[in-house]
This record gives structure tokens, C-alpha cells and sequence, in this order.
């Protein structure tokens, strides 16, 4: 239980400590190195050197100085041109760059999908054509009475080869001549 207790109330300590610097984070500036020290002028010692785009808390202001907290929990005063609210380009030109890379991508995948859909409309296009083509020429040979002519030739040549086939010829005998 006290084991439990404690983890609780090292849980609550880190979540007020954090807190600061999640809401309202400021920044120092891209591409610059800024020397923290122990009071608010240039006289004070250096405490720490930050790098551009570390995120801090802004704890305090004077007029050209602002007390700031590091992540790691350590406080000093920075020069205030050197601080802002916005997040630095070398924290979002990563991130945007990935976005970029991504959203390419699915351009290009989109792309491909669309080259791929306009020749499946182009086939389907053209047996469209080639349908519309062999339904015509069917309705022209329903029309036409042509077909039920060779149909009945058909059918009369038929008849006349089954019953030729039917029809006894001459046989071996010889014709009997009738005498007078």
C-alpha cells in the first residue's frame, strides 16, 4: 500500500514539474546557442549553454531577462530576444519535411490509381463502342429477310439430297423388253 502511495505522489510531483513545461512552452530561437546564468545580466555566471530549439518554462520576467526552468529541472536567466512562443524551424522543418514525404507518396500512389482508372475507362470506352456496333448489326440482320431465304434453300436442298438418297436407282437387272 505504501509502495502504491508513493509511486502516486512521485507521479503527481513529476506531473506539476512537467506541467510548465507542456502548457505554453516557450523556445530559444533557431540556430543559436544561449548562455544561462545564475541572475539576470551578463555579470552572472554560466550555468548552462542551451541549444536552439530546447523547450522551457517561463518563470519569471524582468526587463530584458526571463528566469527560465530547463527540462531537466535546472532554472536561470536567458537574454528575453532570445526566447519566443513559436517553435523553431529545426523542430517543425523535420516534421513538415516527413509530411511532405508522405503526402508525395500518396500523390503519387493517387497518381498511378488514376493512370490505371483512365485506361480502364478507355477499354471499357471501346467495348462500349464495339457492343453498340454488334447490337446494330444484329438488329440489321433480324430485319433483313435474307436469312430465312437461305434458310428455305437450305431446307428444300436438304430434302431434295434425302429423298435422292432414298430413291431406289437402276439395279443390276436389265430392262425386260416387251414383246409384240
Amino acid at each position: 500500500m505504501r509502495v502504491l502511495l508513493r509511486g502516486l505522489a512521485l507521479s503527481s510531483l513529476a506531473a506539476l514539474l512537467a506541467a510548465p513545461l507542456c502548457a505554453g512552452a516557450d523556445y530559444i530561437r533557431d540556430e543559436v546557442r544561449v548562455n544561462m546564468r545564475s541572475g539576470p545580466s551578463a555579470d552572472y555566471r554560466i550555468l548552462r549553454v542551451l541549444s536552439s530549439g530546447e523547450q522551457i518554462a517561463r518563470l519569471q520576467k524582468n526587463e530584458n531577462w526571463v528566469l527560465v526552468r530547463t527540462a531537466d529541472g535546472k532554472q536561470g536567466w536567458v537574454p528575453i530576444a532570445y526566447v519566443t512562443k513559436e517553435i523553431p524551424p529545426s523542430i517543425t522543418l523535420p516534421k513538415v519535411k516527413a509530411q511532405l514525404a508522405e503526402a508525395q507518396a500518396w500523390i503519387e500512389e493517387l497518381s498511378t490509381q488514376l493512370a490505371a482508372q483512365a485506361e480502364a475507362t478507355k477499354e471499357l470506352a471501346d467495348l462500349r463502342a464495339r457492343n453498340q456496333q454488334l447490337e446494330e448489326e444484329n438488329r440489321q440482320f433480324v430485319r433483313s429477310d435474307t436469312w430465312k431465304k437461305w434458310f428455305t434453300g437450305a431446307a428444300i436442298a436438304g430434302i431434295f439430297l434425302a429423298v435422292g438418297g432414298m430413291w431406289p436407282r437402276g439395279g443390276t437387272q436389265r430392262p425386260r423388253r416387251i414383246k409384240l
